[in-house]
C-alpha cells in the first residue's frame, strides 16, 4: 500500500509556518538570511511544539502536517 502523501493545504500549511520562521529570524537579525530548511525546520518543530503542546491552540497535525 503506497504511503499517504500530503495534500496541497497541507503543503500550504507547512510552507505558512517555515516562511514564518525565516521571516522571524530575517526581522529579528534585521538581514535577509539564505533559506536554510536545517535551521527553518528546527525552529518550525519548536514553535509547533509551543503552539500545540504547551499552549495546545492546535492539533499538530493542522498547525505543521507532516508524515511519520
Amino acid at each position: 500500500m503506497p504511503e499517504r502523501e500530503l495534500t496541497e493545504a497541507e503543503i500550504a500549511q507547512q510552507d505558512k509556518v517555515e516562511n514564518a520562521c525565516h521571516k522571524l529570524v530575517c526581522d529579528l537579525v534585521g538581514d535577509t538570511l539564505e533559506w536554510n530548511m536545517e535551521w527553518i525546520g528546527d525552529l518550525a518543530e519548536l514553535v509547533t511544539d509551543i503552539v500545540c503542546n504547551r499552549l495546545m491552540l492546535v492539533e499538530e497535525e493542522d498547525f505543521y502536517p507532516h508524515i511519520e
